[in-house]
């Protein structure tokens, strides 16, 4: 699960803002499936393969924009 906010609106929590460290969820998502891929965490099973990325809420909290994700992994 992955998560950002933005004082700004909706749009920069979901691509982040003007300045290079306002990262938007997009960019977390595109890291998470990028650095995940192929990973096995020294654990007994198959490499991880990116699955579905599904929307969990996006909403207004106070006067922030709020959105998170899950991202799933499957292996074969």
């Amino acid at each position: 699960m992955l998560a950002a906010y933005s004082v700004r609106e909706e749009a920069a929590q979901r691509k982040g803002g003007p300045a290079r460290n306002e990262v938007g969820c997009n960019s977390l998502i595109r890291a998470v499936r990028r650095l995940m891929s192929r990973q096995d965490m020294v654990l007994p099973v198959e490499p991880l393969l990116p699955g579905w990325v599904r929307s969990l809420f996006s909403a207004r909290l106070n006067s922030d924009a709020l959105a998170a994700y899950s991202c799933e992994f499957d292996t074969v």
